[in-house]
């Protein structure tokens, strides 16, 4: 009895050790997360920046007030990245927006599918 008590404890032991080692400290921090609302001509939607400091796993997309955009090459410049995602439009039409449930924050990847780190957004005026 007292051999499976030891061997229980040592199990979970084992279990939380290992989930502490996941990817999460392989995440970039995220600085200057802003955005602000943008209104042209038939166009409307928010423009996200934020920095993040990581080569390894970089920001796959973001997800803004229930709109969720994927990130292209063009919308990063260095550790920046400035992303226009659209809410509204007239002139394009095959275009829809991605709507999710998902809370603000950004997307990454990796090896074990993606990751979405909260992120709280705050609103330039």
């Amino acid at each position: 009895m007292k051999t499976a008590r030891i061997f229980l404890l040592l199990f979970f032991a084992f279990f939380i050790s290992c989930k502490n080692n996941t990817s999460e400290v392989d995440i970039p921090q995220i600085k200057n997360p802003t955005y602000r609302m943008y209104q042209v001509s038939d166009e409307g939607g928010y423009l996200v920046s934020f920095q993040a400091s990581s080569d390894f796993h970089k920001p796959y997309a973001v997800v803004i007030n229930g709109i969720k955009k994927v990130i292209t090459p063009t919308e990063q410049n260095g550790d920046m990245y400035n992303v226009r995602v659209i809410s509204q439009i007239r002139r394009l039409h095959n275009y829809s927006v991605n709507v999710t449930k998902e809370e603000n924050g950004i997307i990454f990847r990796n090896v074990s599918g993606r990751v979405h780190v909260p992120v709280q957004f705050v609103l330039e005026q």
